[in-house]
């Protein structure tokens, strides 16, 4: 009698989740962090992650490879986490997690698995706080016929409410004032916190601009100050039909040099 003994392929099930795709993106923040939550079966050694981005969105592809990841720290979840160091422009952006698993391997090659997972998250508008005052300006560049909206942020000590914020426009010089109210309830010391505030300055002329913020608080002013372009859409140069043929001949003859 002979006994024949065939070894299957180890099982693997579905590539699925866990939970939510988890995305920390804030406004003038100096990194964004990405997280996949993979089923814990799926908990492999990742051997490589490549990340595009284009037009504000984001493709991660995460490949497993067949040796066993390291213990979890979170028994339920295999979480993949890929951290950028920028933050987003205000609105919707959309990230791509591709998931290649490789099931097997042979001498001609190895099997692979995929599967995508697509999240849309948005970014607020107003800026988040650093160790120094910050500004930015919304959309950019600022464009004349749009209407631009000025952000900045800045660490504070004092428990105030600010009130809205009047804007004076005098030839090239804005003036941002806010009235700045001690809270009822102050602390002592008062927790650090985050001053965010926007400012819509409508449409404005091209040209430079200098812009202060000032806060008018019970101890004194505290002025901020920021500088502005405005840019006329016909200052942004374009290439005309014969200007573009030109460049394409141009690049075409670089690239036979090249490869001579």
């Amino acid at each position: 009698m002979v006994l024949v003994v065939v070894l299957a392929p180890a099982a693997f099930g579905a590539i699925t989740l866990c939970g939510p795709i988890v995305v920390n993106a804030q406004h003038g923040a100096p990194a964004t962090t990405l997280t996949l939550p993979l089923d814990p079966s799926l908990n492999r050694v990742v051997t490589t992650t490549k990340i595009q981005e284009a037009d504000g969105d984001v493709t991660i592809d995460v490949y497993l490879g067949l040796a066993p990841g390291a213990p979890l720290s979170d028994p339920s979840c295999f979480n993949v986490t890929t951290v950028l160091p920028h933050d987003f422009e205000p609105g919707d952006h959309t990230v791509r997690w591709n998931v290649h698993r490789v099931t097997s391997c042979l001498a001609d090659g190895c099997d692979v698995e995929t599967e995508t997972f697509t999240h849309v998250f948005h970014v607020d508008l107003p800026l988040v706080c650093s160790s120094e005052p910050t500004f930015d300006v919304y959309p950019f560049p600022a464009m004349v016929g749009t209407p631009v909206t000025v952000l900045h942020a800045h660490p504070s000590s004092r428990d105030e409410t600010l009130g809205e914020p009047t804007i004076t426009v005098n030839g090239n010089s804005i003036l941002i004032e806010q009235l700045a109210v001690p809270s009822d309830a102050l602390e002592s010391p008062a927790p650090v916190s985050c001053v965010s505030r926007t400012a819509s300055l409508g449409s404005l002329p091209a040209g430079p601009y200098d812009i202060t913020w000032r806060f008018h608080g019970p101890s004194g002013d505290e002025d901020y100050a920021t500088a502005l372009y405005v840019v006329a859409p016909e200052a942004i140069p374009t290439l005309s039909m014969p200007m573009l043929l030109l460049l394409g001949g141009l690049l075409i003859v670089i690239a036979r040099v090249c490869l001579r």
